[in-house]
Order: structure tokens, then C-alpha cells, then sequence
């Protein structure tokens, strides 16, 4: 028996999120990443595979990092010498301002290479944000074709997959559908 969430609880969040408040530019596009800073979630690796999407995405992209642990400074580090601002942690934003967030970025980025479940994706495809996964643990169980799966541990396959959800509006509306159809099966 699956997990569940109540996806009645991302209605409404649209647009909610205070972008001044944290650190957004108001014109941006963000990609989330939700998740301790484990090695074996991948922040690491998205902030290599980011550091490529600023440099080739026509537009204004930001990353944000929601998430904690032990390697907390060593993420903000390496965000300070590879992305400067267009990167940050976030910690402490409550329930009510993760869904708006959620439900306010374009990406949902979780190249988790050791997901046992991954409620994080369940909270994305109830967002209707479509999702770029590591084609690993229980990812493509859980996300189905509700998202782009990545080689494991690849930092191009990954920038290459957040770089075509950014530009290519019609994947990104049929991921936002799958997302939407898939997370009924999981309340």
C-alpha cells in the first residue's frame, strides 16, 4: 500500500508565495530541490548540473534548496562559489509557505539516488510541478510519467533535463497533467 498525501491542501497556493521575502527575483523562473542534504539525494549534483542551466537558459532561472542536516554549510558554500545569487537554503519556511512554494516553481529537481518512497514527489505532482528524477530507488515507481528520469549521478543528463522543461511549454503542460492524473493514486 502506497503512501498518501491530501492534494487538496496545494489548491489555492498558486501565487501565494512571497518571492520578496525570500530572496527571489520577481521575473525568474525556480527549480526546487526538497530534501536533507544527504550525498545520496543529490544536491550536490544539482547545483553542478544549475551552474550549466544559468549558463545556457535565455532567461532568469534560481535555485532553491529546501532542506538541512549536517552538510548544510558545505551546500551554501559551494552555492557562494558556483552560483552566487541565483542559489539559496532555505530552512524554517513552515508548511504553509513550502506548498506556495511548491506550487510556485516551474521544476521540481530530486535526483535521489536512494529514495525508499519520496513524499517530496507526491507534494510536486500535487503542486502540478512537474518533476526531473534520478532513475533510481523508488522514483520511477512513484513519479511514473508524471516527470523526466536522468542517468543516476549524471550532471548532463540532469541539466539537459531541467533546460528542456524550461523551454518546452508543451512537456511541461502535459507533465503538469500526468502529475495531476498520477497523484490520485496516491491519497
Amino acid at each position: 500500500i502506497y503512501h498518501g498525501i491530501d492534494g487538496s491542501r496545494f489548491e489555492g497556493a498558486e501565487g501565494t508565495f512571497d518571492r520578496t521575502k525570500w530572496g527571489f527575483s520577481t521575473d525568474s523562473e525556480i527549480v526546487l530541490f526538497v530534501g536533507r542534504f544527504y550525498p545520496s539525494k543529490g544536491a550536490d549534483l544539482l547545483i553542478d548540473a544549475f551552474e550549466r542551466v544559468v549558463k545556457e537558459y535565455d532567461g532568469t532561472v534560481e535555485l532553491a534548496l529546501v532542506g538541512g542536516g549536517d552538510r548544510t554549510e558545505t551546500i551554501r558554500k559551494k552555492i557562494r562559489r558556483q552560483l552566487g545569487e541565483r542559489a539559496r537554503v532555505l530552512q524554517d519556511l513552515g508548511d504553509d509557505a513550502l506548498l506556495e512554494l511548491y506550487n510556485e516553481s516551474r521544476i521540481f529537481a530530486l535526483p535521489s539516488v536512494t529514495e525508499t518512497f519520496g513524499i517530496a514527489y507526491l507534494e510536486a505532482m500535487a503542486a502540478e510541478t512537474p518533476i526531473v528524477y534520478a532513475h533510481a530507488g523508488s522514483a520511477p515507481e512513484v513519479v511514473g510519467e508524471a516527470g523526466l528520469a536522468t542517468a543516476p549521478r549524471d550532471v548532463d543528463d540532469l541539466a539537459s533535463a531541467i533546460l528542456e522543461l524550461l523551454v518546452d511549454n508543451p512537456l511541461h503542460t502535459r507533465l503538469q497533467k500526468r502529475g495531476r492524473d498520477r497523484i490520485e493514486e496516491f491519497t
